[in-house]
């Protein structure tokens, strides 16, 4: 297989966290869902503000009603689940215009007027071997997002970087 340079535009990532998000939802399915709680937790972690991580379909349930233009929401994209996927970036579209779609370019292919942002993932390989890529610029809005707010990134509040167990055994 052969990959393509990826190239993360910053100016998207600084344009979506400029003024701070209420909160950042990321979205992924199937091998995307562990990258998505990998992104919430690091921005968590880095900017210490809300940060979550929902399977696309699971997301119309609860959060799905208080989404509003103060949120960011990425999609980590499948092409497996892409249909489905599509619906819900359109249907997301209509609550928020902080929408960032990462995924393959095949799956942007069948929707060429997809709204919000797209960061295209380099090759047309497998999604569970691509899909890693996305913690980048998940790990790159975490870091602006702490930087916006006047928080330091490499040294998050109340965090160490050993967790010690000790109960005893």
């Amino acid at each position: 297989m052969r990959l393509t340079t990826f190239y993360i535009p910053k100016e998207v990532i600084e344009k979506l966290v400029q003024a701070s998000p209420r909160r950042l939802y990321i979205l992924g399915a199937g091998a995307r869902y562990g990258i998505a709680l990998e992104g919430a937790l690091k921005s968590l972690e880095m900017a210490n503000e809300n940060a979550y991580a929902f399977g696309p379909l699971e997301f119309r349930h609860g959060p799905w009603g208080s989404v509003s233009d103060d949120d960011l929401i990425v999609v980590l994209g499948q092409t497996v689940y892409a249909r489905h996927e599509r619906q819900i970036v359109q249907d997301l579209a209509q609550r928020t215009s902080r929408l960032l779609v990462i995924a393959h370019e095949s799956w942007f292919d069948q929707a060429p007027g997809i709204p919000g942002h797209r960061l295209v993932l380099p090759g047309k390989g497998d999604d569970l071997w691509m899909g890693p890529l996305a913690v980048i610029p998940l790990q790159w809005i975490g870091w602006h997002w702490a930087v916006n707010t006047g928080r330091n990134p490499d040294a998050p509040r109340d965090l160490t970087a050993v967790v010690d167990l000790n109960y005893g055994f």
